[in-house]
């Protein structure tokens, strides 16, 4: 089996159509898998040795890489973490098999890491930010705070403007970065807020 990314996906277009395809342009964060298309003699190793190539989005690379760097403490660059991708979306059927995944390469920066980790967050719901409309009044930004704690998400930043347009006198603009539980915690919180009264929507 091969894995590929969606938004370099050449070798798996080839292998369902039967022929070389080459893509006029490539977008992936796996770079170390980001080519136009298979080689004339990679494409016929392709054809004659490997039974299918699926495809995984990048939100999918960059959840692997954070397993890889969460489960077993290893730093896997996008290209290397694509068939546990594919594996954990159950691309590849492996139940009651016996499977080697191939995992080449950690050259990932710092940067790109941390870029990843952060994307991967968002997209399992661990990490949310959310914009709201409160009263300019002392004690109007504590309350709001108190309000977020008691749904046991952890607080990781708060921006507090006055200057935006879309807010009007005696009203501040808040965004609050939070730690959360997933996709369920977070829409408990929106609904929480919203019976509160406040005017909240999901930016992040």
């Amino acid at each position: 089996m091969g894995v590929q990314a969606a938004g370099a996906n050449a070798a798996c277009l080839s292998k369902k159509s039967g022929e070389r395809v080459e893509l006029e342009k490539v977008a992936t964060l796996a770079d170390g898998i980001a080519i136009k298309g298979p080689s004339r003699r990679t494409w016929t190793l392709l054809r004659e040795y490997v039974d299918d190539v699926v495809q995984v989005s990048d939100a999918q690379i960059a959840h692997a890489v954070l397993l890889f760097l969460e489960r077993s403490r290893l730093v896997v660059e996008g290209a290397g973490a694509a068939p546990l991708a594919a594996m954990v979306d159950g691309r590849i059927r492996a139940r009651g098999k016996n499977v080697a995944l191939v995992v080449s390469g950690g050259n990932i920066d710092s940067l790109m890491l941390s870029n990843l980790i952060q994307k991967s967050l968002v997209e399992q719901g661990r990490i949310v930010r959310f914009s709201l409309i409160i009263s300019d009044a002392p004690g109007s930004l504590a309350k709001l705070l108190e309000h977020i704690a008691s749904y046991r998400a952890s607080i990781l930043d708060v921006t507090h403007d006055r200057m935006s347009s879309r807010v009007g006198l005696g009203s501040t603009g808040v965004e609050v970065t939070l730690e959360t539980r997933g996709h369920p915690h977070i829409r408990e919180i929106s609904r929480g807020l919203r019976a509160a009264g406040y005017p909240v929507s999901k930016n992040l």
